[in-house]
């Protein structure tokens, strides 16, 4: 059985050979993964805040990360996280936000604030997972720059963290978290366009 920490290593490689335009997620694609988020619990909230990894308490409590209940968004990678709801459901997804005030703001929700079509600690058929290799297409960054992010991530094999140093985008870990890896070791070049930092707002009513 591979190791998560070998496949990160083969994820850095595989992407090595992609355009870095090809990075940048779009906004919902068609025959994409879209849902909504929905109040499972019934409990009042107007919405929930998205998170900054999988760990449910991993926030930032301003207007950028708020999604009201009926937001559509489009699932990009699951993972496992933290264990919510009464029936712990640890599925989590990685999402961009496809309608609403915060279309395009990508983050991470839990599956129990998602209406997938599957029981607790599943994901959607066809969703794309850590594990998940991209499909190689013709290079087109320089191949030396290719070689030192491949380099970098040899030499990090197995490393569940970094440095500060080596992390140039804080509060992450690399272990489970395929895209944290490959930017780190691309020096933390890489960047999606809709993460860029958005004006704090304001929410109205309570939210998870």
């Amino acid at each position: 059985m591979v190791s998560p920490h070998r496949r990160l290593a083969a994820t850095v490689a595989a992407v090595a050979v992609i355009p870095m335009t090809a990075l940048v997620p779009s906004a919902a694609r068609a025959g994409g993964l879209v849902y909504q988020v929905t109040n499972y619990d019934n409990d009042g909230t107007k919405g929930v805040y998205l998170r900054n990894s999988s760990n449910v308490n991993d926030v930032s409590r301003d207007g950028a990360h708020y999604v009201t209940y009926g937001t559509n968004v489009q699932l990009l990678r699951g993972l496992s996280g933290s264990a919510v709801g009464s029936k712990a459901n640890t599925a989590w997804d990685r999402v961009q936000v496809v309608s609403g005030p915060n279309n395009g703001r990508i983050g991470y929700i839990s599956e129990h604030w998602v209406n997938t079509p599957v029981g607790s600690n599943q994901h959607v058929s066809g969703e794309a997972s850590c594990s998940s290799t991209p499909a190689p297409v013709t290079p087109s960054a320089p191949a030396a720059y290719n070689s030192a992010a491949i380099a970098w991530a040899q030499k990090h094999n197995g490393q569940i963290y970094g440095t500060s140093a080596e992390q140039p985008q804080s509060k992450h870990q690399w272990s489970g978290y395929c895209w944290t890896f490959v930017r780190d070791a691309f020096g933390g070049k890489v960047r999606a366009v809709s993460e860029a930092p958005r004006a704090a707002g304001t929410t109205t009513g309570a939210a998870a």
